[in-house]
């Protein structure tokens, strides 16, 4: 089994999200894009440690993508139990911003595969989760949600699917 030390500082400042998701935004906007690039360009912006977002398109004739977030394992918590809170808040902030860039670009569903690096060459999924607009719409208000606040984004995380969770070989010293 492998395992992996958490040390300190989650990797990608939050209080940066609200300015991410406005150039997002931007992007998105952009007359000159199609749908589906402009959703990647907001997907590549909200999450930087994105390669290349994968799109397709739905039989409602909407999007969905997948975004495969790579991590280092880095983290203040001194529990896993607080390296879950942290992960979620952080992964929280990056679909908001996502899925609030996208909206006007028929973007239905969004699914992250969001991996922690374990050892060197080794990834992990410690979450796949699936986040819907018609979930988030029966939350009135989501998008006026502040992408870098804890409540908010807690408020948020419970309108995710979590598909899966591993974390499996983690511990936090």
């Amino acid at each position: 089994m492998n395992r992996a030390l958490a040390l300190l500082l989650l990797v990608g400042c939050d209080s940066h999200l609200q300015e991410r998701t406005k150039e997002a935004q931007a992007l998105a906007a952009a007359t000159s894009r199609t749908d589906p690039a402009a959703i990647g360009a907001a997907a590549t912006t909200c999450f930087p440690g994105t390669a290349n977002p994968r799109g397709k398109q739905l039989a409602s004739g909407g999007y969905g993508i997948v975004v495969i977030e790579k991590m280092e394992l880095l983290t203040n918590a001194h529990s896993l139990d607080g390296l879950k809170r942290e992960a979620q808040h952080h992964l929280a902030g990056r679909m908001f911003c996502t899925l609030k860039a996208a909206r006007g670009r028929h973007l239905e569903e969004l699914y992250v595969h969001y991996r922690f690096s374990i050892a060197k060459g080794v990834t992990q999924d410690v979450y796949v989760v699936k986040a819907t607009l018609a979930k988030l719409d029966a939350l009135a208000g989501w998008e006026d949600l502040d992408p870098a606040d804890v409540t908010d984004m807690k408020t948020l995380w419970e309108h995710v699917e979590v598909v899966k969770e591993s974390w499996d070989g983690i511990e936090v010293r």
